[in-house]
This record gives structure tokens, C-alpha cells and sequence, in this order.
């Protein structure tokens, strides 16, 4: 208003017209990214990651996830559900501490294409926490029948770094309509001539590559789980 009345002695006007539509038409932008950004912020203070080690817990858990059963000498111990995003785990070993062989159980929304890579990295620090990082020696495909279908499964053998044993690791990808499911399966041979040396307890005992195969035939996909 003072530049329209001063008669040319103050100047600006059309510089301060566009700035006032510039941030106008910034705000109009920008409006639908923050109310997303604040909805996504609530849908997660309302529902929060929850870690679960009580077997209870896990037990109801596991209704969520594909039909599937582990190895008999294998038992939950961990188990997690973030439901802003779908995601759902579950973790089985032969013993909670210095476990030989363990199994992993990833699902997600398919919709999320990155969480592949998001599933697979947190499973490799699951395996590196307990000491069962593999140093791959030999890799080769396997087509196993999963969910009713052929599927690629990804067969590693190599040495663990920690303990020296040889180890086998097993990784299948299932894609079934809204959902992702990502499995792996780690098991060191322990033979019994080197049980004392590699600090082998009385409970553990490696996986033979038919239970890791009976195992993945058993997956089965559920409907839909809200």
C-alpha cells in the first residue's frame, strides 16, 4: 500500500506482488506434504514398534505371519511387529545364546519395494550378533517348492568367523499379492569330532539340508491379515 502511494518514490511493487504469490503458491504446495508428514508422524505415536520375548506373545505373532513349521529343534525367541508399516518377524534358534542354527521369518507390505533390502540387512545383524557371520565360500540357486510354487532359494556355504565351523545359509524371497515375505535360514555343521573346540553345547545340533527344505514347503500364505 505505501509503494502504490508514494508516486514512484518508493519502488517494488511488482517485486512485492510476486513475492506475495510466490509464498502463496508455496504454501498451497507444500500444505499436502506437511499434513501427510504429520499424519504418518501420528500413525506412529499411535502405534509404535513393539518387541516381543514372551512365548505368549510370540505365539500370537506367529497367527499373523504365513503358515509355516520350524524344525523340531528349534524354538521362538524374539519376535517383533511395527504396525505403521506392516511389518511383522519372527526369530527361531536351537537355544537362545550361541545358537548353531537359526531361522528368520520377515513379512512386510509388497507395496514397500525398498523393505527387501530393509528385511535382508536386518537379518544379517541378527546373524552377526549371534556370531554366525558367514564368510561365503560357495554360492548356487536351488528351485524349491514354496507356497505351492517353484521358488529360488539361495544356497551359501562358507566358514562362520567367530567359531571357525563350516555353515550353510539358505535365502527365499515369496511375493504374494500384498505382501513380501523374506526367510533365511543359518546353520553351522558342527561335527562331533570338533564339538569341544568350537565350544559346542550338548543342545545344539546343525540343520541337515532336508529339514531346511522340509521347512520351506511349509510355508503357506494366509488371507489377508489387518
Amino acid at each position: 500500500r505505501d509503494i502504490r502511494r508514494s508516486d514512484g518514490q518508493t519502488k517494488g511493487y511488482r517485486l512485492a506482488v510476486s513475492g506475495i504469490a510466490t509464498g502463496s503458491l508455496f504454501g498451497v504446495i507444500c500444505t499436502p506434504f506437511s499434513i501427510a508428514i504429520m499424519l504418518s508422524a501420528f500413525q506412529v505415536m499411535r502405534n509404535p514398534p513393539r518387541e516381543y520375548t514372551d512365548a505368549a506373545q510370540i505365539a500370537a505373532l506367529i497367527q499373523k505371519l504365513p503358515e509355516h513349521q520350524p524344525p523340531a529343534n528349534l524354538t521362538p525367541i524374539y519376535g517383533y511387529e511395527y504396525p505403521a508399516n506392516g511389518m511383522r518377524q519372527v526369530i527361531y534358534a536351537d537355544q537362545p545364546h550361541a545358537p548353531t542354527a537359526m531361522v528368520f521369518v520377515s513379512q512386510c507390505a509388497a507395496a514397500h519395494t525398498f523393505m527387501r533390502d530393509v528385511l535382508e540387512r536386518q537379518m544379517r545383524r541378527w546373524e552377526q550378533g549371534k556370531n554366525l557371520t558367514l564368510t561365503v565360500q560357495d554360492s548356487q540357486t536351488l528351485h524349491w517348492e514354496i507356497a505351492n510354487r517353484q521358488i529360488e532359494v539361495t544356497r551359501q556355504e562358507g566358514v562362520r568367523m567367530t567359531s571357525g565351523a563350516n555353515g550353510r545359509r539358505y535365502v527365499a524371497v515369496l511375493l504374494d499379492g500384498e505382501q513380501l515375505l523374506v526367510v533365511m535360514v543359518c546353520t553351522e555343521d558342527r561335527a562331533n569330532g570338533n564339538r569341544d573346540a568350537i565350544g559346542a553345547s550338548a543342545n545344539s545340533r546343525s540343520l541337515s539340508e532336508e529339514e531346511v527344505r522340509e521347512f520351506f514347503a511349509s510355508i503357506r500364505f494366509r488371507e489377508a491379515v489387518r
